[in-house]
């Protein structure tokens, strides 16, 4: 419990043993995406824009808690806002021309309906900086697919390259195709992707065959920002259930812990499947009455 003492008064001991951290494991980014996505959803459920800070309780079972939404947090140098700011890469200068762009700049734009081809912004919820979103490929996106996933460090060749076949199939035969993409970039350059389709000899099940955020964009909560913008535009479809699979072993431990975050369900497990002790996991997740929007 973070008192007055230790809030107020830097000398005593209860300030000196109060320390900030901000340094997070690896194991850690699936929550820290959680953390991201709620703080997105306060803000939009209250209306909130610009200054605003989120403060959270984490339950044994990982489970974050909202404790509060600060409207109005401290800009004092010393203050959490602040330091986040600085994690960030963000000066107190930064800071203030950033509310004043946001003040000026009024209400955000209006999102593109789902299903239609086109762009919209989604500020990522870290809110830093604002990705572009559109559902169409375009030239040398399926080269941006490459780039994405062997970013990652998680694929074989033959992966990535089923990966970039996939861009490539969409590329040729556009709308014809079985798969549908959502693109996210930043500052003119693709960063993250999913790709996704209606499953074969279904009614609403839908395939999340991909999703993908660059090395460079880890921990931002960009894979959240498409998950949930897919799910949107799979409900948009008529879509009732959406599905991703992932490997069992070790190395897809944090993969595995996203998709739970995500509000995923384990719905099956084939021994085996990839090789000996190489599980396939498939999970699944409802997606009937998502929002669809782009932003």
């Amino acid at each position: 419990i973070v008192g007055y003492r230790a809030k107020w008064e830097d000398d005593s001991f209860e300030s000196r043993n109060t320390v900030r951290r901000q340094a997070f494991p690896a194991s850690d980014g699936p929550l820290l995406d959680e953390l991201a996505l709620a703080t997105e959803r306060c803000c939009r459920a209250m209306g909130l824009r610009g200054h605003v800070r989120v403060d959270f309780r984490v339950e044994p079972v990982g489970r974050p808690v909202v404790l509060e939404v600060n409207t109005n947090p401290c800009l004092s140098p010393d203050a959490g806002f602040a330091a986040a700011a600085g994690r960030a890469g963000l000066s107190m200068a930064d800071v203030v021309r950033v509310l004043l762009e946001e003040a000026v700049r009024g209400a955000p734009p209006t999102p593109s309906p789902a299903g239609v081809p086109g762009a919209a912004v989604g500020r990522g919820p870290t809110g830093d900086g604002a990705y572009r979103l559109r559902d169409e490929l375009r030239a040398g996106d399926a080269e941006a697919v490459r780039s994405i996933v062997e970013s990652t460090g998680f694929f074989t060749p033959a992966e990535v390259a089923v990966a970039v076949e996939l861009a490539e199939d969409r590329l040729a035969k556009g709308a014809g195709s079985d798969y549908r993409f959502l693109v996210a970039e930043r500052e003119g350059r693709v960063v993250g992707y999913t790709c996704y389709g209606e499953a074969a000899c279904s009614v609403g099940s839908y395939d999340l065959y991909w999703i993908a955020v660059h090395e460079s964009e880890r921990g931002r909560g960009l894979g959240r920002l498409l998950d949930e913008r897919t799910c949107g535009r799979i409900a948009g479809l008529g879509g009732r259930k959406v599905y991703a699979e992932t490997a069992g072993k070790a190395q897809y431990a944090p993969t595995r812990a996203f998709y739970a975050a995500l509000g995923y369900a384990e719905e099956a497990r084939l021994a085996d499947f990839y090789a000996p002790g190489d599980d396939k996991v498939v999970y699944g997740k409802p997606v009937e009455g998502q929002l669809a929007g782009g932003a």
